[in-house]
């Protein structure tokens, strides 16, 4: 439930040939699509861009390896957006960090400075 409030939008579609052409991946989007017999999630960054791609079923290490390589030749490389969004609480006075697509992160401890 968490998952689905932090979402900007969230779309399934599913890719059953692996000639189909998926459409161009939207701002926030989460699409599940089967390319050469793999199950894979695809995930996009608020500017459409490819964020991440995982894989949730593939009969063997071959096929997984074919259906990544098709994704990244079909969306691009996968860069996941580095920015940070804080959201202060109103009531506690607690700090929170999304993406900008409102997924929760954790930011990076800085590094303390030299002595």
């Amino acid at each position: 439930m968490l998952f689905a409030l932090t979402s900007c939008s969230s779309t399934k579609q599913a890719a059953q040939s692996p000639n189909a052409s998926p459409a161009p991946l939207r701002s926030c989007e989460l699409r599940a699509l089967t390319i050469d017999a793999a199950e894979l999630i695809v995930e996009s960054n608020a500017d459409g861009t490819l964020a991440s791609v995982t894989v949730v079923k593939a009969p063997d290490e071959a096929t997984r390896v074919e259906a990544i390589d098709d994704v990244l030749r079909r969306f691009g490389p996968a860069r996941r957006d580095a920015r940070i969004v804080a959201h202060q609480s109103r009531w506690w006075g607690l700090t929170t960090y999304t993406d900008p697509c409102g997924h929760p992160v954790t930011p990076l401890a800085s590094p303390s400075p030299a002595r």
